[in-house]
């Protein structure tokens, strides 16, 4: 449990990378999906834990928010982060975090709920799959 919970704050660090955007108008750039729009403001709303059963995660409120011109910022354990990202307009993004790559693998969107699968350089099968909501 403590490797997931270690997992998740490094991942909601880097998930202003992955799911958000600056602004709440309808702009499209070259950061938006023909598949998913990832732009936004992403809040965690929960986590799947060893046994596949998604565990609320709201009381931690991390968010993370993608700007349209590559940037992010995201806020986690009382420490805000910023960085950059790309997004293969398919279903993975990559951010940068500090120079470490971390990745999140959109399994789905849905309106403004979202799940996807986090892992980072150090071990790509060690992965952990969120529950997020757009602002």
């Amino acid at each position: 449990m403590r490797k997931i919970f270690t997992v998740l704050s490094l991942s909601v660090v880097t998930l202003g990378t992955v799911f958000t955007s600056c602004s709440s108008s309808d702009n499209r750039d070259e950061q938006a999906s023909t598949r998913y729009n990832v732009t936004g403001t992403w809040d965690l709303m929960a986590f799947k834990d060893e046994n596949g059963k998604f565990i609320d995660a709201t009381i931690l409120k991390q968010w993370a928010a993608f700007n349209a011109d590559g940037t992010y910022k995201s806020y986690s354990n009382k420490s805000n982060y910023s960085g950059t990202y790309t997004y293969d307009n398919k279903s993975l993004i990559t951010a940068s975090v500090s120079g470490f790559k971390v990745y999140y693998n959109i399994i789905s969107i849905d309106g403004n709920e979202a799940i996807a699968e986090y892992y980072d350089q150090s071990n790509t099968n060690d992965r952990v799959t969120f529950k997020l909501k757009r602002r």
